[in-house]
């Protein structure tokens, strides 16, 4: 069946322009003249895409266009515009815009920007489900079914039916404050409070008051009394991130609250009880501040009760493709972006990088490329033009052969084809001969048989070409 398009215009003569183009093009064309008539057609014929121009008579284009990303409208719509401006493009694109096309513009270009929307959209459906299903779960959750996850998946559920102190070693970006949540989650203590607190982002002189709390006029500023972490998390679990920055002093005070199981808050006379699960984190192994004494021994073995080493992302490359999978959905069920996936040759991609930051690292990008790019579904294309990634000078020899001739022949075809030149095959094919018999002829020093049978091709048909090309093998042969 052909693809209903609905144009939203109140130019006549474009109307009739565009009906003619889509009826070419085997498109269903609908016409609406003003936002109230697109609105009764796409209740009433649900288009597969949308050409929306923006000054309609009834109704701004862009307040449509709002009003349609509010109440979940998922149908692809291309923006066509005289008013060809940074804000309205803009504002085209964050309210949910395929994409943005001035006028006047090219109908080849237009066929193009059709099908690739309509292509993607193909995709839509079993997306939307999914990250719908996804957007069910109230908390983060852990990805990954690599043998190395799965082994920190059984140590948490071991740990997370007892009580006891873990430590959570890993990397940054590695997901260290999820495996404490799923601890917690897991836990007889999953109904109550799960409090994190990054102990680095808090200035040694307040991290005390910070955790143990504070009665009001304790200390300068202290103008109404403060419950602290631990009291916050009474009864649940406390995550204490990056603990190997602490302290030394703060070191000893925590070791007594471990081992007493009450606190005494800044200006407090009395001590509190508290029942709270200690989880602590670090991305670097505590052993050697041990031994350099920068942290307690006697604490280091309170919290290393249970210790869950987190693998880096490098060590488990099989898990990229559910995670990036995963970010997607997730940004969609937040309405961020529409359902979108990733090709299997992205995947390969993003699997050669080492990944310094991990998956923190590998989400950033991935979101960076998804909220930039059109594409329902990101290519190598898509990464290359929008990560900031993949550029580098020997980005070429992550690519393959016929990637890389594409990027070369892109402008150059594209500007052939503006001035209107009908001779490019003969041109590009022409120059590609003449340079792989100089080439061959120069690895071969000159031999037009070795040359030949690098090539793949016999003698008579090389003799042939290097006459038409006008080469002299002469001048490729090794002076002894």
């Amino acid at each position: 069946m052909s693809k209903k398009i609905l144009v939203i215009d109140d130019d006549p003569s474009l109307q009739r322009v565009l009906r003619a183009a889509l009826v070419e093009a085997n498109y269903e064309p609908l016409i609406a003249g003003d936002a109230t008539q697109g609105e009764e057609v796409l209740a009433a014929e649900r288009p597969d895409l949308v050409l929306l121009d923006l000054n309609l008579p009834d109704q701004d284009g862009l307040a449509t266009l709002k009003l349609w990303k509010e109440r979940g409208e998922t149908v692809p719509v291309i923006v066509i515009t005289a008013q060809n401006t940074v804000e309205n493009a803009i504002q085209a694109m964050q309210y949910g815009a395929y994409d943005y096309v001035t006028k006047p513009f090219d109908l080849d270009e237009l066929y193009a920007t059709l099908a690739e929307a309509l292509a993607q959209d193909r995709t839509m459906d079993e997306s939307r489900a999914t990250a719908e299903a996804d957007a069910e779960r109230q908390t983060p959750k852990l990805i990954g079914t690599s043998a190395v996850m799965r082994a920190v998946y059984k140590t948490i559920g071991r740990t997370a039916v007892t009580d006891a102190t873990a430590l959570i070693v890993g990397e940054s970006g590695t997901g260290k404050e999820l495996v404490a949540r799923a601890i917690h989650d897991f836990s007889p203590r999953a109904d109550k409070s799960f409090v994190a607190v990054n102990t680095t982002a808090i200035p040694g002189d307040l991290l005390e008051a910070e955790l143990f709390g504070y009665e009001k006029g304790a200390f300068t500023g202290a103008v109404q009394a403060s419950p602290g972490k631990f009291r916050e998390a009474q009864g649940g679990t406390l995550l204490l991130d990056e603990i190997g920055d602490m302290p030394l002093p703060l070191q000893g005070k925590l070791l007594r609250v471990i081992q007493e199981r009450e606190i005494t808050p800044l200006g407090g006379r009395r001590a509190v009880p508290i029942d709270v699960r200690i989880i602590a984190a670090t991305q670097v192994p505590l052993e050697s501040a041990v031994t350099e004494g920068k942290f307690r021994a006697d604490l280091y073995y309170r919290i290393k009760v249970v210790q869950i080493d987190l693998p880096p992302l490098r060590e488990r490359r099989e898990d990229i493709a559910e995670l990036c999978s995963h970010f997607l959905r997730d940004m969609s069920a937040r309405g961020e972006i529409p359902p979108k996936k990733i090709s299997s040759d992205s995947i390969q991609l993003l699997q050669q990088p080492d990944w310094p930051g991990n998956v923190r690292q590998l989400q950033n990008l991935v979101r960076r490329v998804a909220l930039l790019s059109p594409a329902r579904e990101l290519d190598i294309e898509a990464f290359r033009r929008f990560s900031g990634e993949f550029q580098r000078p020997d980005a070429g020899q992550q690519l393959g052969f016929g990637a890389i001739v594409e990027q070369h022949l892109q402008h150059y075809i594209r500007s052939m084809h503006e001035i209107g030149e009908t001779d490019v095959w003969q041109d590009v094919m022409g120059t590609v001969e003449a340079v792989l018999l100089r080439l061959a002829l120069q690895a071969a020093g000159g031999n037009q048989l070795r040359a030949a049978e690098l090539l793949g091709i016999n003698r008579n048909t090389i003799r042939k070409k290097l006459t038409e090309h006008k080469i002299e093998p002469r001048d490729f042969r090794q002076v002894s």
